[in-house]
């Protein structure tokens, strides 16, 4: 009984399985067709491709290359429809680069560098930080600082980035989620820096992962932990370090991605998962990640993961040896590798566009305010010339009379001081007058009593008497205590002239010193060799010896040096 039934089933299926095949192949014609209509009338009516889209999505199971040709029509429709926006988007995206509030300055620099503007968004950060980072909350300071730390491994300033990324990681107060990706972003710099030998960078990249997924994992950090996991896996692959660890790491990371819907990243994790299976030689497992990645995303506005998704299937079906499904993925890949080059060459010829558009309002904008900004100019400049005229003209005349009260009172103080120094020379000049008549007495007196004396002495020795009232009568010709009151006198109406004849020749002796006095008070030698009690012609002599201590000429006037010293 169960051999009759096999026989009828077997029967059924030799008579049935042609008809299986015809219908598959004509659906498979059929879907080609409409995939072929829809890619030539994409260009001249969106709505003729719209159809064929929809036709092949819902009455069609379409093979994985049908697919592939249908993702690439549905770019080709989404182009179509936004290539006239465009335009607006980047004119809009620059407009808003226009400065605005420093206070929001930190999100016009996330956008810029979001928009691709690095440098831009960067100078932004780095001036809001100068401004007000000590003022704002540690949490926003590190994930400024943590935006800046990526721009710079965008820009390859590597030792910039490790030294501010290193301060972020070494505060006690930076919270656990910028810690975890700080040590990420550590990871993801030791990855980037040439130089490193191989054994340096498996290590630095393994330290820093590692210390990501504990913090992550610790706090359910799961994206980041993700993104440390998709290191750790790129990092195995290299150079086929280990193999396990990074198909191990890979798929945890696919997971964690998909799990956090960051599906980005998981189809990035999906392209280095398949690649370690390739590495593995499992060829054939390497097509799953890829066609799962596949269901993960809409192709609008991702067109960039879905070629390299394609790509990596082609070359997976070549080395299956399936060449004809791996050239229909390159065709596909390359169609849309055209597509988004054209797509950044438009992007960029209407950011251009927009750019000079843009420019061009700026310089009329710039050019009224130039206008308004002279007249205001001019305006102000005269209304400043006709005040400093009238604050000169008020200048003028307040020092034209300043300086005739200053000049009459110079006038007149000038005529009181003069007035009292007239009095005072006067005062001076007569108590000099009456010093010297005095001091001129008493060397007179000196001379009448030693004349006196002299006589004394004369009749004495002629007479040939005791000689001891002759010694005592020489003794008391010339007193020292004489002297020292005409010294002392001199000293009260001539007060430097001693000390400064002093210190100028300090080894006159006394004799010459009285002789220097003498000389000073305009005494004649006669009248000085009787002040002395001595000859004229001693005087002479004295004077040559003082002319020679004092280091005068012979023809100087010995007077008039001694005057001079006072």
């Amino acid at each position: 009984m169960r051999s009759l039934r096999r026989l009828i089933y077997s029967l059924l299926y030799v008579i049935f399985l042609p008809y299986h095949f015809s219908v598959s192949a004509q659906n498979s014609q059929v879907a080609d067709s409409l995939l072929k209509r829809g890619i030539d009338q994409v260009r001249f009516d969106v709505n003729i491709a719209r159809g064929c889209v929809n036709r092949l999505e819902q009455d069609f199971k379409l093979t994985p290359t049908q697919q592939a040709w249908t993702n690439y029509l549905k770019l080709k429709i989404y182009k179509e429809l936004t290539k006239d926006s465009i335009a607006n988007s980047v004119e809009k995206s620059l407009v808003d680069t226009i400065p605005y509030d420093s206070l929001n300055a930190y999100q016009k620099g996330y956008n810029l560098i979001a928009q691709g503007q690095n440098s831009e968004g960067m100078l932004l950060l780095l001036d809001f930080m100068e401004k007000y980072g000590k003022t704002i909350p540690d949490s926003l300071a590190d994930d400024i600082n943590l935006r800046i730390v990526e721009t710079y491994r965008i820009n390859r300033e590597f030792t910039k980035a490790i030294e501010l990324i290193r301060l972020i990681i070494q505060k006690p107060t930076t919270l656990p989620l910028y810690q975890a990706y700080a040590n990420n972003r550590m990871a993801a710099l030791y990855d980037a820096i040439p130089g490193l030998t191989f054994q340096q960078r498996v290590d630095s990249i393994k330290k820093y992962s590692e210390t990501t997924i504990s913090i992550a994992s610790t706090y359910g950090f799961t994206r980041i932990m993700a993104t440390s996991q998709n290191e750790l896996a790129s990092l195995y692959r290299l150079n086929n370090y280990n193999l396990n660890l990074a198909q191990e790491f890979g798929l945890k990371a696919l997971n964690n991605f998909i799990a956090s819907e960051d599906m980005r990243n998981a189809v990035n994790s999906s392209i280095v998962l398949s690649d370690i299976y390739l590495r593995q030689g499992k060829s054939r497992m390497a097509l799953t990640p890829c066609y799962q990645a596949l269901t993960l995303l809409e192709i609008e506005r991702n067109e960039d993961m879905f070629l390299r998704v394609y790509l990596q299937l082609a070359k997976v079906h070549a080395l299956l040896g399936e060449h004809e499904v791996a050239y229909e993925f390159l065709s596909v890949g390359r169609l849309i590798e055209i597509l988004v080059v054209q797509s950044q060459m438009d992007s960029r010829i209407a950011e251009m566009s927009a750019r000079y558009s843009l420019e061009l309002k700026e310089t009329e904008i710039a050019h009224g305010k130039q206008v308004i900004k002279s007249q205001n100019q001019r305006t102000l400049y005269l209304t400043l010339f006709f005040v400093l005229i009238l604050i000169a003209f008020m200048f003028i005349v307040l020092y034209l009379w300043m300086m005739k009260r200053n000049i009459t009172q110079k006038h007149q103080l000038d005529k009181a001081e003069n007035k009292n120094l007239q009095i005072m020379v006067e005062k001076k000049n007569l108590e000099i007058k009456l010093k010297n008549q005095e001091v001129v007495r008493f060397l007179a007196g000196n001379v009448e009593k030693n004349n006196v004396l002299k006589n004394v002495k004369l009749d004495v020795v002629a007479r040939k008497s005791i000689e001891e009232i002759v010694s005592n009568i020489n003794s008391n010709i010339d007193t020292e205590q004489n002297w020292k009151k005409v010294m002392l006198d001199l000293q009260q109406v001539y007060p430097e002239f001693l000390p400064l004849l002093k210190q100028r020749h300090p080894d006159l002796t006394q004799n010459e010193i009285r002789l220097s006095v003498l000389l000073f008070l305009d005494l004649t030698s006669i009248e000085i060799a009787g002040i002395l009690s001595v000859s004229e012609s001693a005087i002479s002599k004295g004077r040559q010896r003082l002319r020679h201590k004092l280091n005068l000429d012979p023809k100087a006037d010995i007077c008039g040096y001694l005057k001079s010293i006072s």
